[in-house]
């Protein structure tokens, strides 16, 4: 509420003084004499509406600024997540490519992938203790190939030592045959005169 006040009489339209205001209950007054004018200015406002404009305004600015923390909170941990979910995508991508049968493949340690280079680094012992069992698997079954050939050798001449034929021995019936336990056996027959 603006009240014009003649400053000549220093009186206003309210009968109010630029000394004399009268507070009214549950209001607010300031009173400003404008001194280039004649005029003054009393504004009088409820307590009520700026205790509620204080309300609203206070309300505003900490939703706001909670609006702006959430959403650099939401977009930091966004960017925290693609960055924590790179060493596990590479991890899975090895394992995947190792599963496809590329067993030389490797999972090399990435940057910020704390606990997920270290099962990576763990996964790559893993495959190369599988690659030396595995070459040793391979070069034993190469060894027994090779021993089980020897044995199959050694048994071809064993049977060729048996006679090919029985002499015809007169009131003697002669029956003679090979079998061994395993491949080879030690014990030999011929015939003497």
């Amino acid at each position: 509420e603006i009240k014009e006040c003649d400053w000549s009489s220093d009186v206003c339209s309210s009968d109010l003084s630029d000394k004399e205001i009268v507070p009214k209950k549950d209001h607010v007054q300031i009173y400003k004499r404008l001194k280039k004018y004649k005029y003054g200015i009393l504004v009088d406002v409820n307590e009520n509406d700026i205790v509620e404009l204080h309300r609203k305004e206070y309300f505003d600015k900490h939703a706001t600024i909670l609006a702006i923390v959430l959403f650099f909170a939401i977009l930091l941990s966004g960017a925290f997540l693609v960055i924590a979910a790179r060493p596990i995508k590479k991890l899975l991508f090895t394992m995947h490519r190792v599963k496809d049968g590329d067993l030389l493949c490797r999972f090399s340690a990435a940057k910020f992938g704390f606990e997920i280079n270290a099962i990576g680094l763990f996964f790559n012992e893993m495959m190369d203790s599988l690659i030396e069992k595995q070459k040793q698997v391979e070069k034993e079954t190469l060894e027994k190939e090779k021993f089980i050939n020897k044995l199959e050798i050694a048994k071809d001449i064993q049977l060729k030592m048996l006679p090919k034929q029985i002499e015809d021995l007169k009131n003697i019936d002669v029956a003679f045959g090979y079998l061994p336990a395993k491949e080879v056996g030690g014990d030999f027959c011929d015939f003497y005169k």
